[in-house]
């Protein structure tokens, strides 16, 4: 029931690369890593991808600066082919703050 609906189409938005992007990174503080992709529509600003993995046992170590270093690191490499347009990121500590990666 839940993934019908973030994954229904009136949630979801298809890919444009024409459009503004922001990726939204998390580092849970002993789990995992977590992105989505979002784009600017006719309806607000929509999801438009989901993705997430779990951190090793040496990264669950790391201190929450290097896990959020590392959530942008990761998201950049994942998401290469769509963040072509230098996007803004957003780590949820620093919610109001967007950098553009490099």
């Amino acid at each position: 029931m839940l993934k019908a609906s973030i994954t229904s189409e009136s949630t979801m938005a298809y890919f444009n690369p024409a459009r503004p992007t922001i990726v939204r990174v998390e580092a849970s503080f002993h789990e995992g890593l977590s992105a989505r992709l979002f784009q600017e529509t006719g309806s607000g600003l929509q999801p438009v991808h989901f993705i997430s993995c779990t951190m090793t046992d040496t990264e669950k170590w790391y201190s929450r600066t290097e896990k959020d270093a590392l959530s942008t690191h990761w998201v950049k490499n994942r998401y290469s082919i769509s963040l072509l347009r230098a996007p803004n990121i957003q780590d949820h500590h620093r919610s109001q703050a967007t950098a553009p990666i490099v």
